[in-house]
């Protein structure tokens, strides 16, 4: 599953990863590992919008906020350009970022 959300203008993207990480999933990445993996740009990577990515490490369930999602779970990046694929919606952004960091 992918968390995600806009940087306010007064914190840092580490400071807006923790918090949409309790936002959206109730994950304490203070207690749950987690990764910077790479920074990405409109100009560099095509991407939407600047962002930068990281790797959250669990293996339970994720406690989604059920005001913003119908379900949540987890999966392997081959799966979720599996689902894409097969017509599954996504952000535009999420293919091209499985694809670059995990060469699905």
């Amino acid at each position: 599953m992918s968390v995600g959300g806009y940087v306010s203008s007064w914190e840092t993207y580490n400071q807006a990863l923790f918090r949409e990480a309790v936002e959206e999933v109730n994950i304490d990445l203070n207690i749950v590992p987690y990764r910077f993996l790479i920074k990405l740009t409109p100009q560099d990577d095509d991407m939407y919008a600047f962002e930068q990515v990281y790797e959250i490490n669990s293996n339970e369930d994720p406690d989604y906020n059920k005001k913003d999602f119908l379900e949540a779970f987890w999966m392997f990046p081959q799966e979720v350009m599996q689902k894409i694929e097969q017509g599954d919606s996504a952000k535009s952004d999420l293919p091209k970022l499985l694809r670059k960091i995990y060469k699905v």
